[in-house]
C-alpha cells in the first residue's frame, strides 16, 4: 500500500496523469482495504491538487474518508478523541475541498447533549471550533459568523486557548470588515493574557502595525519581537513564514536592506512581496 501510494504521490508530483488513471483499478483496489480517514483524505487532496480531471476521483475518495471519520467520531468513546476526528475531517472540509457549508451543518445539528460532551479546555476542542468559525466566514452569513465567535468569547467558561483560537480569527475579520478599533481591543486583550500563544503572534502584528503608524519605533520593535517569541523562528507554512518576514522588516524599519543578515531567511523578492502586504495593512488602521 505504501510503495502503491509512494508511486502515485510521485505521478501526482511529477504532472503524469495519464499513468495515474491507467492504475486507478489497482489504486482503487488497494484503497478499499484502508479503514484510515486521514490516509484517505489526503490522498484526495494530493489528487484534488494535480489536475482537473482527478477532480471527480478526488470527490469519491474524500467522501469515503469522510464517511469513515464521522463514524469513528460516532463510536468515540472519549471527547479529546472525538474532537481530534472532528478537527482533521473539518479542517479538510473547509481548507481543501470547499465544503464549508457541510461543516457548519454539522455543527448546527449536533445535538447540545453531544456538545457539551465535546467541551474541553484542551486544545483538540478549540481547534475543531476555530475550523468551524473559518467555515462560518467562508459560507455563512456575517450575523452567523459573528454570532458563533461572540458565543463563545463572552462565555466566562471559555478558556484562555478557547479565546486565543476564536478571538484572533474574529478579530482579523473584524478588521476586514473595517472595524479595525473594536478589532485591536481584542487583539489588546488576547496579547495581555496569552503573550506567547503562537496564534497571538498575529495579535502582536496588529500592535507593532498601530505603534508603527504612531511613529513609535520602540514599541513597534517590541511588539516585532514579540511576534517571533510566540511564533517561533522555525517556520514552514505559508501563513508563519510571511508573518515572521513582516516582522523582520518591522525590526528593520521596513528597510529590506538593513533586515540583519544573521537572521535573514528570506529572498528580496520575499520581502517585497511582504512589504507590500505590510502596508497595506498599515493603510487599515485609522
Amino acid at each position: 500500500l505504501q510503495a502503491q501510494l509512494l508511486w502515485a504521490r510521485a505521478l501526482v508530483a511529477a504532472g503524469r496523469t495519464s499513468p495515474l488513471m491507467a492504475a486507478r483499478p489497482s489504486i482503487d483496489a488497494t484503497l478499499a482495504s484502508v479503514e484510515d480517514p486521514e490516509l484517505l483524505m489526503d490522498f484526495a487532496r494530493q489528487l484534488l491538487a494535480a489536475a482537473p480531471e482527478l477532480q471527480s476521483w478526488s470527490n469519491e475518495l474524500f467522501e469515503r474518508g469522510e464517511s469513515l471519520a464521522l463514524g469513528q467520531f460516532a463510536a468515540a468513546g472519549h471527547p479529546s478523541l472525538a474532537a481530534g476526528i472532528l478537527f482533521k475531517l473539518t479542517r479538510r472540509q473547509v481548507y481543501d475541498f470547499d465544503r464549508s457549508g457541510d461543516a457548519i451543518q454539522f455543527w448546527e445539528r449536533m445535538a447540545e447533549e453531544k456538545k457539551e460532551w465535546l467541551w474541553s479546555e484542551h486544545s483538540s476542542f478549540w481547534a475543531y471550533l476555530e475550523w468551524v468559525f473559518e467555515a462560518y466566514q467562508r459560507a455563512g452569513s456575517p450575523q452567523q459568523t459573528e454570532d458563533f465567535a461572540l458565543y463563545w468569547l463572552r462565555d466566562s467558561a471559555t478558556p484562555p486557548e478557547g479565546r486565543v483560537r476564536i478571538g484572533v480569527p474574529y478579530a482579523e475579520w473584524l478588521v476586514r470588515k473595517n472595524r479595525v478599533a473594536e478589532a485591536m481591543e481584542i487583539f489588546d486583550a488576547l496579547i495581555k493574557e496569552s503573550p506567547t500563544h503562537a496564534l497571538c503572534a498575529r495579535a502582536w502584528y496588529w500592535a507593532a502595525l498601530r505603534a508603527y503608524r504612531q511613529g513609535d519605533e520602540v514599541e513597534a520593535r517590541r511588539c516585532a519581537l514579540a511576534i517571533r517569541q510566540a511564533q517561533g523562528t522555525d517556520v514552514n507554512l505559508y501563513t508563519e513564514w510571511t508573518l515572521d518576514a513582516r516582522a523582520l522588516l518591522l525590526l528593520a524599519g521596513l528597510e529590506i536592506g538593513k533586515v540583519a543578515a544573521q537572521v535573514v531567511k528570506y529572498s528580496a523578492a520575499d520581502y517585497a512581496s511582504v512589504k507590500k502586504l505590510l502596508l497595506e495593512d498599515v493603510g487599515r488602521l485609522p
